[in-house]
């Protein structure tokens, strides 16, 4: 199996410890797959400053493929982050920095590449939201990570091009979330 996640790569700056790891929902679903011993390779848009320098180079070492990734001058994606608690809670970002100001753009050259895959990982911060239509063209198996601030003209907007969709629902009860898949899972047309 192959998987590819595209879109979003930060750096988590815990500033109480004054360290700063990879992290971005599509960056960490390649990390994660690669260390299941699954062939991983991800599509991103890297900064020109240390942090972008830090990711590439972790990516490097674990082998995930990143010749298809970007590079821009400004901030890689940055979140400024603490523990309360033992739970993580974000201080701020820099809303994705290169990756929101230079959405990914898909070639024909990048299109045969992703065309290799066996299963495709995007999300809501990846800032990949229109590039759902090319990638549902190309037939591979797509799964979409919500979060958990979506709003319901993202999902109406999105839903239907994910094969997987995933949302985190902390903050509903255990019956809205359900009803809140149900409805959702009408809209998807199938189940899922």
């Amino acid at each position: 199996m192959k998987v590819l996640g595209i879109g979003d790569n930060v750096v988590d700056k815990y500033v109480h410890l004054r360290m700063m790891y990879p992290g971005g929902n599509a960056l960490n679903f390649s990390v994660f797959a690669k260390k299941a011993g699954v062939d991983a390779a991800f599509i991103g848009v890297f900064g020109d400053d240390n942090e972008a320098q830090h990711v590439e180079h972790i990516l490097r070492e674990l082998e995930i493929d990143i010749s298809r990734c970007r590079y821009h001058s400004g901030e890689n994606g940055c979140a400024r982050v603490t523990l309360e608690d033992g739970d993580r809670v974000f201080l701020g970002s820099n809303e994705g920095g290169v990756t929101r100001l230079h959405p990914l753009k898909l070639s024909e050259d990048d299109k045969a590449y992703v065309g290799g895959f066996d299963l495709i990982h995007t999300g809501l911060y990846s800032h990949t939201g229109h590039l759902l239509p090319e990638l549902k063209m190309l037939g591979i198996p797509l799964s979409f990570d919500f979060s958990d601030d979506f709003i319901d003209a993202q999902v109406e907007k999105y839903i239907a091009y994910a094969d997987f969709a995933f949302f985190s629902c902390s903050h509903m009860t255990d019956e809205e979330t359900q009803n809140y898949i149900r409805s959702n899972r009408k809209k998807r047309g199938k189940f899922w």
